[in-house]
């Protein structure tokens, strides 16, 4: 499928904004002072009072695994979440070598802990989560070289964006820090990188199965439905968050119910996915048109097993 030069520039735009947001939310990271630990990914991290930590690396007397986080020197973290969205908000500037004041729940018990600010332990992040940017990383390679192997098609692309979007997505891995509160900046990027760009992985995905190996007639000479296949599920994932801001008792806890929102539409665009590829095999009946399908299924199946032995099992081990 041929494309114009303005859609080409559009993709491209969107894959580079992307993937710079997940580089900013990482050079963020490594270039302000750390405590170490992080709010670990895929647990329940979000409580009423505070939000629980675990340590990338242990530090005699400092954070331990499971401590509730309440306050930063004597601001709850409620009051710092309430001042996410106040760009006026007084933030303070860390350094490294700087000790904060930690007021903990540790096993229930209040506590104060004084944390060192140091160097963000990104060795930790590789040796814990190295198999999910391998996964990424391999991926975005593969579909930038088909993308440079057939320029004037726009399947590839489509492709590309894909493979922006899960790579972008690998922020999930390093999980927020408690500065990322206290500053804002971080916290919308990885906002940004996984509430934004690692749907993209799954709905530039459902694209790609409309149009390849030809377009679906729900696509075909309609640029508008294109565009809603974009807008509607992130019209999807604002309605949620706005709907479960009433039901929320408090805002740590409303932040906290924002990821069952991406799991839910995750679901939904795989399932319409499979459904794409089986029509595109059911209607297709030449040989050479069917090969491609089944090599897209094959591709596909092979990912799903990379996911699942770099990704899903090194998440649960």
């Amino acid at each position: 499928m041929r494309y114009s030069e303005r859609a080409r520039l559009s993709i491209l735009l969107a894959a580079t904004l992307m993937v710079a947001l997940g580089v900013a939310f990482v050079w963020l990271q490594i270039t302000t002072p750390s405590d170490g630990a992080r709010l670990d990914p895929g647990q329940p991290v979000w409580q009423p009072e505070g939000v629980v930590v675990t340590p990338l690396r242990e530090q005699p007397g400092g954070l331990h695994a499971g401590d509730v986080v309440v306050a930063v020197d004597g601001v709850s973290m409620e009051s710092w979440a309430q001042s996410l969205v106040d760009p006026t908000a007084a933030r303070p500037h860390w350094r490294f070598g700087q000790t904060v004041t930690y007021s903990v729940l540790r096993n229930g018990a209040p506590q104060d802990v004084p944390v060192m600010l140091s160097s963000y332990p990104l060795d930790a992040i590789w040796q814990e989560d190295w198999s999910t940017i391998v996964f990424a990383i391999v991926f975005a390679l593969i579909a930038l070289y088909i993308v440079l192997r057939r320029p004037g098609d726009l399947a590839p692309l489509v492709l590309l964006l894909s493979a922006a979007g899960i790579l972008a997505g690998t922020t999930w891995s390093f999980g927020l820090q408690v500065s990322n509160f206290i500053g804002a900046t971080g916290f919308w990027l990885y906002v940004a990188t996984t509430g934004i760009a690692y749907p993209l992985f799954y709905i530039a995905g459902l694209h790609f199965a409309l149009i390849f190996p030809w377009p679906h007639p729900l696509l075909a000479g309609r640029v508008w439905r294109i565009w809603a296949l974009y807008a509607i599920p992130y019209g999807l994932l604002l309605a949620y968050v706005a709907a479960t801001s009433f039901g929320a008792p408090t805002t740590l806890e409303w932040l906290g119910s924002w990821s069952s929102g991406p799991t839910a539409l995750v679901v939904a665009l795989l399932a319409s996915m499979v459904a794409a590829v089986v029509w595109g095999y059911r209607v297709h009946r030449d040989p050479e048109t069917r090969k491609k399908v089944r090599w897209i299924v094959f591709g596909a199946l092979l990912c799903g097993v990379a996911g699942l032995i770099l990704w899903d099992i090194p998440q649960h081990r």
